[in-house]
């Protein structure tokens, strides 16, 4: 993460804008599933980072783009994607790149690489061919404290 004039000046100018509430995950969906099927499932994904400065939330960023997840039951990585985000320039461009192995009863478990944090996420196969998955959490960076929070929901294509 850089931190920028820009990043500091925003403690002053944006404290609404920073502290204002972010979205939750919403858990296991009602309708998950043991069986899926492999291929490519395709869908949004919401990335939300906060920087704090001491107590001081400074900035925040959400990035919603659409990911492309391979599912290979029989790969090493069972589920893998990337995609990239940009928070502008207090945060700056993060690649997030997403990895996860499945369980026999279709609960997903996995990783969250980014340049501002790594982060173990929960997935579960719902539905006719859907994958949700969340994760939140927070890291220390350059003495600066990232809280984050990041969700997807895809389905086969």
């Amino acid at each position: 993460m850089k931190v920028s004039n820009g990043f500091l000046l925003c403690a002053l100018v944006c404290p609404t804008v920073a502290c204002s509430d972010w979205a939750e995950g919403m858990g296991a969906p009602d309708d998950v599933v043991g069986v899926f099927e492999d291929g490519t499932y395709t869908g949004p994904i919401v990335v939300e980072a906060r920087a704090f400065v001491g107590p001081v939330r400074v900035s925040r960023g959400e990035c919603e783009e659409t990911v492309d997840l391979r599912v290979k039951s029989q790969a090493k990585n069972p589920v893998k994607g990337k995609v990239t985000c940009d928070f502008g320039d207090d945060i700056g461009i993060v690649t997030v790149d997403i990895v996860g192995d499945i369980a026999a009863d279709g609960s997903v478990n996995g990783a969250v690489l980014t340049d501002l944090f790594d982060a173990n996420w929960d997935g579960w196969f719902h539905g006719d061919n859907e994958l949700y998955a969340e994760t939140f959490g927070e890291t220390k960076t350059q003495g600066v404290r990232i809280e984050y929070s990041a969700w997807f929901d895809v389905a086969l294509r």
